[in-house]
């Protein structure tokens, strides 16, 4: 990472960068993208990654903004996929029929199941973040409440965000936000059943995707699992729907 940027790190965020690096073999790098700017002074900035077998870099919104805490986190996603090689969700190569919105959509899925491991190291590490976390839920549960939005995607939406809340942030007053909400929408039963199959799959990132897709009904035509190696320049995909899971 270049010495501007490392510098305005905390000693133990350095020494995790450096510690990355030399195992992933590249230097992590750090790109402005003024897109992830905002004008509402409501809403935080906030950073991103890209990351593919060929390395990683840190997407952040000005030279100025690049917070500690919002590196660890960034740092943890780097980590889980280059050096743990867990695999990642993407639209299979030889599939043709996919859309844009398709392959975003399933970037922000797998991001939002990573945090479910992500982010209790995060706040390990960073215990104020939580602030921040209970605040991007809030905002999240008032606009499924207020946005009409179609009744699958505010399905999948809610689903999502329930079981983040009681896997991760375990706050009993948005728990019960988000209870009422599940109610309103007839969900109590998949909810339950849905939190039952992540937390026994919470180890296994196939199976947890596997559960994902069939508890918030997205098929899984076309879609692969992607594992990559830095030192080898490789990513290697397996269908999802070849793994088998028990409901």
């Amino acid at each position: 990472m270049d010495r501007e940027y490392l510098d305005r790190l905390r000693e133990d965020t350095r020494n995790d960068v450096e510690s990355i690096e030399q195992l992933i073999g590249f230097e992590i790098a750090v790109k402005v993208d003024s897109s992830r700017a905002n004008n509402s002074s409501d809403l935080p900035e906030t950073l991103a990654c890209e990351i593919d077998e060929n390395g990683a870099q840190l997407l952040i919104p000005s030279r100025k903004n690049f917070p500690d805490p919002s590196v660890v986190h960034e740092l943890l996603h780097i980590r889980r996929f280059l050096i743990d090689r867990v695999p990642k969700i993407v639209i299979c190569d030889d599939y043709d029929d996919w859309s844009p919105e398709q392959e975003t959509g399933l970037t922000k899925l797998d991001n939002q199941l990573e945090h479910l491991i992500i982010v209790p190291e995060e706040l390990e590490k960073r215990p104020t973040r939580k602030d921040y976390w209970l605040s991007a839920i809030t905002r999240a549960l008032l606009k499924l409440e207020n946005d009409n939005l179609p009744d699958n995607d505010s399905r999948q939406l809610l689903l999502t965000h329930w079981i983040f809340l009681h896997l991760v942030l375990k706050d009993e007053a948005l728990i019960k936000c988000a209870d009422r909400l599940i109610r309103q929408m007839d969900l109590a039963d998949p909810a339950a059943d849905y939190l039952e199959a992540a937390r026994s799959s919470i180890n296994s990132k196939e199976k947890l995707v596997r559960a994902a897709f069939h508890y918030l009904e997205i098929d899984v035509e076309g879609v692969c699992l992607q594992t990559l190696d830095t030192h080898h320049s490789t990513a290697l995909e397996s269908k999802l729907s070849d793994i088998e899971i028990d409901y």
